[in-house]
């Protein structure tokens, strides 16, 4: 009795943990590929997650030599930048909200499909694809 006492509360330790943190996670696509002014660009990785109510989100973390932007994109459409504070970055995983952010009332054109996003940032046109995972 007091084995199957020991699994329920690992059971429930685990599915509490989980219900803080995953509104929080957001999960690397190695596959995907970003185009910035029509040229595959280096320096951006592709994050996804999901928060309800927002649903599917988006998470670009793109280096630069001087700092770190990241853009977010919510299901319902809104644009986010960014700065690089807020978050842990654990190479396939980012636990944490990047903050403070903004909304992008100056991007152009961001839209996205089954399988890309694209958007404007100044006088960039940046477009972001992946591939489903196999299956």
């Amino acid at each position: 009795m007091r084995k199957w006492i020991k699994w329920a509360l690992a059971l429930l330790v685990i599915v509490a943990a989980l219900m803080i943190l995953a509104p929080r996670v957001w999960v690397k696509n190695k596959r995907a590929t970003v185009i910035v002014n029509g040229t595959k660009a280096s320096g951006f990785s592709l994050y996804h997650g999901y928060s309800f109510p927002y649903g599917d989100q988006f998470l670009i973390e793109r280096r630069t030599a001087t700092q770190i932007l990241i853009y977010v994109y919510v299901s319902d459409g809104d644009m986010f930048k960014c700065i690089d504070r807020g978050y842990a970055n654990m190479r396939l995983l980012i636990i944490g909200r990047p903050s403070p952010c903004q909304l992008m009332r100056d991007a152009r054109d961001y839209a996205r499909s089954s399988n890309a996003l694209s958007f404007g940032d100044g006088q960039e046109s940046i477009r972001v694809t992946w591939h489903a995972p196999p299956r």
